[in-house]
């Protein structure tokens, strides 16, 4: 006879200097592509990779989750500092 045990799922508020130490491999392909376009909105983000928008909301939720941060003001100094978008005057 099998028996089986419920698995229990703890989730942690990480602090975003936890991720420090990692570049971004956790991040898909496609979660960079929607980073690189912060400054859009998720309609156009969507046109522009030919998804939905409540897709794009979906990977904007991953992106937060993985890497710690919950505003796009944080997200776009983590994408800053990582190299995956440069502010041109």
């Amino acid at each position: 006879m099998i028996t089986a045990r419920k698995q229990s799922v703890v989730i942690v508020d990480v602090p975003p200097f936890a991720f420090e130490m990692l570049d971004h491999p956790t991040l898909t392909k496609t979660e960079l592509e929607i980073l690189k376009r912060i400054r859009w909105t998720d309609n156009h983000i969507a046109l522009s990779l030919f998804i939905s928008p409540y897709t794009v909301a979906s990977h904007w939720q991953n992106i937060r989750i993985k890497t710690g941060y919950k505003s796009k003001v944080e997200l776009t100094a983590y994408a800053t500092k990582k190299g995956i978008i440069e502010w041109v005057n």
